[in-house]
């Protein structure tokens, strides 16, 4: 805040600035009026944590116009002021603070605003620190910089591991789909050498039987002609040996004639 203000035995407040009490009378209650309070970090942070060095605006709207406006505040637990004049409202029923956070502030706040004696709504509460030390010859600027850069690097970085990511998934799959081609060939290489050796085993099943039923006809043959030719040698046998009896039965004939007629001539 930019200014601290003491009542009674030193009370202080944290928001305080250009407004002034004045041509209003205090404790102005009107019941129709629901004044709302807002603070905002004009410095671009957070509106409940403050740094020493962050511009503010406090506003008060909606309240009695041209009326008193009070603050009762409560700094690290100890009451600092307690309604406490910060100014008027102007025809419109709205205060405007705007100020600076100083060392003086620093610590956790409560406050209750009130415009002509109605409180406002809400009560606030914020904290005010003491900003991240920098190194020496390193300013705000080149700390949001290198906040700026880290940031970036680490969306490269990201989107890198998510680009290696992909290729990976990708070269996966195509060496899935390498793998089924691969797979499928050798399975229709062992299904050709399989037909092959069947039909070989087929071609010499054949072969055998062919060459049993050519042994069978030869061998047919084989006894066929050995059996002409025992009969032919039978047959020549038995004609060559009826001759020889015909001519022993006619010695014997003659023999007999013979004798008989030796027989007659005695």
């Amino acid at each position: 805040m930019i200014l601290t203000r003491r009542l009674g035995l030193g009370s202080k407040v944290a928001a305080t600035g250009s407004q002034e009490t004045g041509g209003a009378t205090t404790g102005v209650t009107e019941s129709r009026y629901t004044p709302s309070v807002q603070l905002v970090n004009t410095s671009g942070g957070s509106s409940d944590q403050f740094q020493v060095g962050d511009h503010y605006r406090l506003t008060v709207a909606g309240g009695p116009p041209n009326s008193v406006v009070t603050l009762s505040a409560v700094q690290n637990n100890v009451t600092s002021s307690v309604d406490m004049p910060m100014g008027n409202s102007d025809s419109s029923g709205t205060y405007i603070l705007d100020g600076v956070m100083l060392t003086v502030h620093l610590g956790t706040w409560r406050e209750q605003w009130s415009m002509g004696g109605v409180l406002a709504s809400p009560s606030i509460a914020f904290n005010v620190a003491q900003p991240a030390p920098t190194a020496p010859g390193i300013t705000q600027a080149d700390l949001a910089a290198a906040t700026a850069k880290a940031a970036a690097d680490a969306k490269s970085s990201s989107d890198a591991a998510i680009a290696q990511a992909q290729a990976a998934a990708t070269q996966a799959l195509a060496d899935q789909a390498q793998a089924d081609r691969i797979a499928a060939a050798q399975a229709l290489v062992d299904a050709m050498a399989r037909y092959g050796a069947d039909q070989t085993t087929a071609n010499q099943v054949a072969a055998a039987q062919a060459q049993a039923a050519k042994d069978a006809a030869d061998k047919a043959a084989a006894d066929a002609a050995a059996q002409a030719s025992a009969d032919k040698s039978q047959a020549a046998t038995t004609s060559s040996t009826s001759p020889n009896y015909m001519i022993l039965g006619g010695a014997v004939l003659a023999a007999l004639v013979v004798l008989s007629l030796v027989s007659k001539g005695k």
